[in-house]
């Protein structure tokens, strides 16, 4: 099961849910690939990860550049959330496609044909052994969050009681409806409900 995490609004704890989902399905004993479609890298960060200019590591931003089917089986890397005196058990169960601010580079290239699957390509072949994958995106409804719905079964959206992130959640929904069609994906839909509820009317 892929599931994105989306809200067109920010500060409504996409990442939070992502992290934490993860380490709660994580608990249960299931593997669980995040993946980090968000050029700040909350998430990646938040696993544990840090960007070391002096020993750089292939991020998403690569792993969609490449365009080619299992490109992301070479960036995953382990959570780093404990330490050796110190582990986490969670943590063995966790991996990571981390970000990196140079993901906002793939947003222009929107139109390039194909481009929309680029995400899903880079799952193909290699990602049958994670029990849930976990897509954090930005908070928009732009190529990153396209190709993250593209390649999803359902999305989830975080949200809290005021009005902005309520109309952000709403347009989540409402595009689902709309363009899962236009994503090559007509069975995505909002979590919690089926194929049929997710859309709306023209």
């Amino acid at each position: 099961m892929i599931t994105a995490i989306a809200n067109n609004k920010g500060g409504v704890a996409k990442t939070e849910v992502t992290v934490q989902l993860a380490g709660a399905l994580a608990r249960m004993g299931k593997r669980i690939l995040v993946v980090d479609m968000d050029p700040q890298a909350n998430a990646t960060r938040r696993l544990g990860i840090e960007w070391d200019a002096s020993a750089p590591i292939p991020t998403m931003s690569e792993v969609l550049r490449a365009d080619a089917d299992g490109a992301g089986a070479g960036a995953v890397l382990a959570c780093g959330w404990g330490s050796l005196e110190d582990p986490i058990a969670e943590a063995e169960l966790i991996d990571v496609l981390p970000s990196r601010f140079d993901l906002i580079n793939r947003e222009t290239e929107a139109g390039v044909v194909g481009a929309t699957r680029r995400l899903r390509r880079a799952l193909c072949g290699w990602t049958d052994e994670y029990d849930a994958i976990l897509i954090d995106t930005r908070p928009d409804l732009g190529h990153l969050v396209q190709m993250s719905f593209a390649a999803a079964d359902n999305v989830v959206i975080p949200t809290d009681p005021n009005y902005d992130s309520t109309e952000g959640a709403i347009r989540v929904r409402d595009f689902v409806g709309r363009h899962a069609v236009d994503l090559v994906n007509p069975g995505l839909c909002v979590g919690g409900s089926s194929g049929d509820a997710a859309k709306v009317d023209e």
